[in-house]
């Protein structure tokens, strides 16, 4: 079973596929025809409105439900914590969501301050799986969620990007934070990058993800399935390890 652990619906906010994927529909062929079985996907409103966005995402699974996994997009800075609470009791208690994604950099706080500690301990209470953008900048660096981790080692939080440039980063903190996980969106294409992330986190802390419609699936499925590692490795990166982290 292949499963995307980090994939998109709608309008990009980068002003990016201006008719590629935008309905649930289009997202649903477009997976099929590669043969990727099922994507965790969230909603393209990060910055505007992520509570209709998430209305937008359940709506999508109720439609394709034997494909699409729902992951709730929060901002820490959008209401009180009490807001935040709610809107995450309401996607996975009434939408069935079975993650939560969060965008330091977009929304512009640092993954380890004190305003995403609500976010966590909600996912903990849950026992479910954190996206989290990880970047090159001050907000969302690996460093961040090496702090984050080191207060919630109960958390299961998966670093989007892998870092981006410092991928290197991401890959060693991951290896020393035992609820740190690696996602290979866009993660460059480097010939070590995947092989090192094997080579030193281990092949049980690496998932599979795309970032679609943002970056495409077909070159982001060669990443992992010609990358220079086992073919156990390859299959727990495509999907194991996100079946597991799902409780699929």
């Amino acid at each position: 079973m292949i499963i995307d652990m980090h994939a998109h619906l709608g309008k990009s906010w980068l002003g990016w596929s201006p008719s590629f994927f935008q309905t649930a529909s289009q997202l649903n062929d477009y997976y099929a025809e590669f043969g990727v079985d099922k994507a965790c996907i969230n909603s393209f409103k990060l910055s505007y409105d992520p509570i209709e966005g998430n209305t937008e995402i359940a709506a999508a699974v109720k439609q394709f439900p034997n494909r699409f996994i729902g992951f709730a997009v929060i901002s820490p800075r959008w209401g009180s914590r009490k807001d935040v609470e709610a809107e995450i009791d309401r996607c996975v208690q009434e939408l069935g969501f079975k993650g939560i994604k969060i965008h330091p950099s977009l929304n512009e706080y640092f993954a380890d301050s004190p305003v995403v500690y609500p976010v966590v301990e909600r996912a903990i209470h849950y026992d479910i799986p954190i996206l989290a953008h990880c970047w090159s900048d001050t907000y969302s660096h690996p460093r961040n969620f090496a702090n984050l981790s080191d207060k919630y080692p109960e958390a299961k939080i998966l670093m989007g990007h892998m870092g981006g440039d410092h991928w290197l980063d991401a890959i060693h903190i991951a290896a020393t934070h035992k609820n740190l996980y690696l996602d290979t969106a866009d993660s460059h294409g480097d010939l070590l990058v995947i092989h090192t992330a094997v080579e030193v986190a281990g092949e049980d802390k690496v998932t599979f993800g795309t970032d679609v419609p943002a970056f495409c699936l077909p070159s982001e499925l060669a990443k992992v399935k010609f990358a220079m590692i086992s073919e156990t490795a390859k299959a727990k990166i495509l999907g194991g390890n996100a079946a597991r982290l799902l409780k699929l």
